[in-house]
């Protein structure tokens, strides 16, 4: 399996469990309760420029 696939199986999985990884100087991971949550999260973390 390519490096790239495994960074896609990652990404994939993170999603399916509606967690979401924010890395700066510290990295920080929620996980989203429900589908709605997670779609808040993205849309504040999309806001922010």
């Amino acid at each position: 399996m390519s490096n790239k696939n495994k960074i896609d199986n990652i990404i994939k999985n993170l999603i399916d469990q509606r967690i979401i990884v924010i890395a700066g100087d510290e990295i920080h991971m929620f996980q989203a309760k429900t589908d709605e949550q997670f779609y808040q999260f993205v849309q504040a973390i999309n806001s922010v420029k």
